[in-house]
């Protein structure tokens, strides 16, 4: 796989038609898109609170479940379907926000608030994006094939360089994303935007993002990257990510990413084959070379 370009976080802006407006469905009340053609929307929707929709499951737990595979038009869709209707339309608003910023995530289509007949809670219709991988299972697959050059670590360099310098961007713009594991962020190599980040129910704006913010996202993707993609990956990341830092903050942010990442029991990450725990190596020389 050729490096990733450098991402352009500003080059995207919604079109023009991208506008919502709020409507009462027969399946319930909606805030879509003015350019989603609304008896479309309302008959696939019909169908998923009848039960008769054919979607695929990707996840289910008690906060969400999600489902790919809703048919608009001329495009699939996403649904994130919540119990609670306030936390979908928390979910929402921050996905349009963060899109409109032009932040690289799954373009918004529509709040659906169900009705009890359909299980009531609500609904977001999002960019389907099953069709990419996850960033943990990318790695651990290229690690475990040869034919991807053995799982040449030096080859990952410029795949983190340039996440440290997207993450780096949003920071800087006042942009956290509370939940940066590397099951979260997906991964399009031939793209000039190869991020995706899903799961942003919890995303803040607006304000300086602080010292213990910083750590925490940067903690999360240290203890979700495989061991095997090494300390060079890692230190690429992190070259790239704390280029604009003031030297002692560098240095303080540094040693709370080792120290809560060396505290805690290892990393955890998802490959193709399940959920995978390797314990942290106690030293540099323990790491992959």
């Amino acid at each position: 796989m050729s490096p990733p370009p450098e991402p352009h976080l500003n080059s995207h802006s919604p079109p023009a038609s991208a506008r919502f407006v709020r409507e009462t469905l027969r399946a319930g009340r909606v805030e879509r898109r003015t350019d989603l053609d609304r008896d479309r929307l309302e008959s696939a929707l019909e169908r998923v609170a009848s039960g008769r929709g054919a979607l695929r499951t990707l996840k289910h737990d008690l906060k969400a479940s999600v489902y790919s595979g809703l048919p608009l038009g001329g495009r699939e869709a996403c649904l994130k379907v919540y119990p609670s209707a306030r936390r979908g339309r928390r979910s929402f608003r921050n996905l349009c926000s963060l899109w409109a910023r032009g932040v690289a995530v799954p373009e918004p289509y529509f709040l659906w608030e169900r009705p009890r007949a359909a299980g009531g809670g609500a609904a977001v219709g999002m960019e389907d994006l099953s069709a990419l991988r996850e960033l943990d299972r990318w790695l651990a697959a290229r690690l475990a094939d040869p034919a991807a050059g053995g799982g040449r670590r030096d080859a990952l360099g410029p795949v983190f360089r340039s996440l440290g310098a997207v993450l780096r961007d949003l920071h800087a713009r006042g942009i956290y994303l509370d939940d940066l594991k590397t099951c979260n962020i997906f991964f399009d190599g031939r793209s000039d935007r190869p991020f995706r980040f899903v799961d942003v129910d919890g995303a803040r704006e607006g304000r300086p993002v602080n010292l213990r913010r910083r750590a925490q996202n940067l903690i999360q993707l240290n203890r979700s990257v495989p061991i095997g993609a090494g300390l060079s990956s890692r230190r690429a990341f992190w070259r790239e990510y704390r280029r604009d830092l003031p030297r002692t903050e560098a240095r303080k942010l540094r040693r709370e990413i080792l120290k809560a990442s060396s505290a805690e029991s290892g990393v955890l990450y998802v490959s193709d084959s399940g959920i995978q725990e390797e314990p942290w190596p106690r030293n540099a020389r323990a790491w992959p070379k």
